[in-house]
């Protein structure tokens, strides 16, 4: 029956798709996440002027989103702009979701019961909290990490195909425009890694610099998250996060920040018993889906879990370079022994931290180093493992 679906829908994606270049981006330097979107079984113009975007912690979407009169695709809802009192509403025959741009709030007109969410404009296009609206309505929405960026989509029940078959169906034309959109904005394409030049690293031999790193962390505690976030953001990297289950119940706003800036979220198993740590993972699985409507099937933890969580479909972290801190390792030390390892590798460079603040003190030096040295970074994906 999946397969019947499949193909009655891919035609329509394919059609949709080679629409997306009668809408070329603006032409700029692009920068940040890349975002994909989609309404039901419809993948939306590629546009850097109409990149939906994180904000205060919430990912935020351009309005058209929900809007019928733009998409072509009715979500059950309309939408009416006012110049005059810088209002945008949403509605439908049920419910009325007023958002006042000058008093920075929402209203629900039936009720007159006011909200703290808030609309925002950038380039002229206003842009509302897909959360906050999403449940408003009653709609559905995820924020799934593509191998081509990541894919915010709204649905209702006139969907067809589930997040997994809709990427699998739409992979090959989203590659497609995202190569369009690069070009557009006058980005290179990376094509194939030069050769690496022999060069002296800090540990005195002859090794080649300039790989491609991979930073994972494993926040067992969250003290250095949101630092580590905002290095991440000024200087442009992605990362593998690992959170355990109580952090993400305990941390929605940071758990949501980072899944909407890119980065990509793994589980983080605590002790050693396979069975313990396989309630964990499902949990864990089910909260992130709560909290940031995102899926991972990402883990990490002790060795002797790997077993039990690969039979039951998990894709375990090896970790590459341990840069977990020793209790009396200072920033600086640790700074350098991450740098000198990474400095005797050349390729792929897969590198674990934690989330301590010894950690975020020590990524500050770690990022200036590697970008001097020519160094860049990449991030994990599940296809990558």
């Amino acid at each position: 029956m999946r397969q019947a679906v499949r193909r009655a829908v891919l035609p329509l994606l394919c059609v949709l798709a080679l629409c997306i270049g009668l809408f070329p981006g603006r032409a700029g330097a692009a920068s940040g996440t890349i975002y994909f979107t989609a309404v039901n079984d419809t993948i939306l113009p590629l546009s850097a002027s109409s990149m939906p975007m994180v904000s205060g912690g919430a990912l935020y979407v351009p309005y058209t989103m929900f809007d019928p009169n733009s998409t072509g695709i009715s979500l059950g809802v309309s939408c009416s702009y006012s110049h005059s009192g810088n209002t945008l509403t949403i509605y439908n025959l049920r419910q009325m979701l007023v958002y006042d741009l000058d008093a920075g709030n929402a209203r629900n007109q039936h009720t007159g019961y006011v909200y703290s969410a808030h609309a925002v404009t950038r380039n002229g296009v206003v842009y509302v909290p897909v959360s906050f609206t999403c449940d408003f309505f009653g709609l559905r929405w995820s924020n799934t990490i593509t191998a081509y960026g990541n894919l915010i989509r709204i649905t209702n029940s006139a969907a067809v195909l589930d997040d997994a078959d809709f990427i699998d169906a739409g992979s090959p034309w989203m590659a497609s425009r995202l190569q369009e959109y690069l070009q557009s904005q006058n980005v290179p394409d990376p094509g194939p890694s030069p050769e690496p030049q022999p060069s002296t690293g800090p540990g005195g031999d002859d090794d080649p610099a300039g790989g491609q790193v991979r930073l994972s962390f494993l926040c067992a505690t969250g003290e250095g998250w949101e630092d580590i976030l905002e290095l991440l953001d000024q200087y442009g990297v992605h990362a593998l996060f690992f959170l355990p289950a109580d952090l993400l119940a305990q941390q929605g706003d940071l758990t949501r920040r980072t899944v909407g800036s890119g980065h990509s979220v793994g589980l983080l198993l605590r002790g050693q018993d396979p069975e313990d740590a396989l309630k964990q993972w499902e949990e864990g699985r089910a909260l992130l889906a709560r909290v940031a409507r995102a899926q991972t099937f990402m883990a990490a933890g002790a060795d002797g879990l790997a077993d039990a969580l690969t039979a039951e479909g998990a894709l375990f972290w090896s970790g590459g370079i341990d840069a977990v801190p020793a209790e009396d390792t200072g920033a600086a030390t640790l700074a350098a022994n991450t740098f000198r390892a990474i400095s005797r590798r050349d390729g792929d460079i897969p590198v674990t931290m934690d989330d301590s603040a010894v950690s975020a003190q020590a990524l500050a030096t770690l990022l200036r180093q590697l970008r001097a040295e020519g160094y860049t970074f990449a991030l994990t994906v599940e296809t990558d493992f």
